[in-house]
């Protein structure tokens, strides 16, 4: 499986994110690599982490 691969290879860096999506279908995300502890270090924007955003966008619809 790649997903066992990719968790094993030798040059895999830790990523922290944090995707918000509101009912009126804003959105936004920040990503940063774990080992850049810095505020200057951090990416945001809309469609960083688009499938986490669509993923969290269908828990409100009924």
């Amino acid at each position: 499986m790649a997903s066992s691969r990719v968790g094993e290879h030798p040059d895999r860096q830790e990523v922290r994110m944090t995707v918000a999506v509101l009912r009126d279908g804003a959105r936004d995300s920040a990503v940063r690599l774990r080992e850049k502890d810095s505020p200057t270090e951090v990416l945001t924007g809309a469609g960083l982490v688009p499938g986490l955003a669509e993923a969290l966008a269908a828990t409100f619809e009924s």
